[in-house]
């Protein structure tokens, strides 16, 4: 399972507290400038995925500074990080052939 979200820059803290969290930091969490995703300057989008019972672990760190964003924008957004990483990870295995 995976969840969109979006958040002022000022609340850079608040990816850093999920990464270090102990449960939290073992998941995916990938955030992005929201202007690569058509968003304003001033947001990031974080993507985080794992298993359902993670997701109120993450409100409670967030409280009300993260904002879910709606199905079909997190969709969009899902599916090019997801691109981004697989062309990477090619890219990768170019290099070492």
């Amino acid at each position: 399972m995976y969840k969109v979200y979006s958040t002022s820059k000022s609340n850079r803290k608040l990816i850093d507290k999920i990464l270090s969290d102990d449960i939290l930091g073992r998941q995916t969490v990938v955030y992005k400038e929201g202007s690569t995703f058509g968003l304003k300057d001033d947001v990031l989008v974080v993507l985080i995925e794992g298993p359902q019972e993670i997701f109120e672990r993450v409100s409670g760190i967030t409280e009300d500074a993260f904002s879910e964003i709606e199905k079909a924008k997190s969709e969009e957004i899902y599916r090019k990080i997801k691109d981004e990483e697989s062309e990477a990870e090619s890219g990768m295995g170019f290099i070492f052939d």
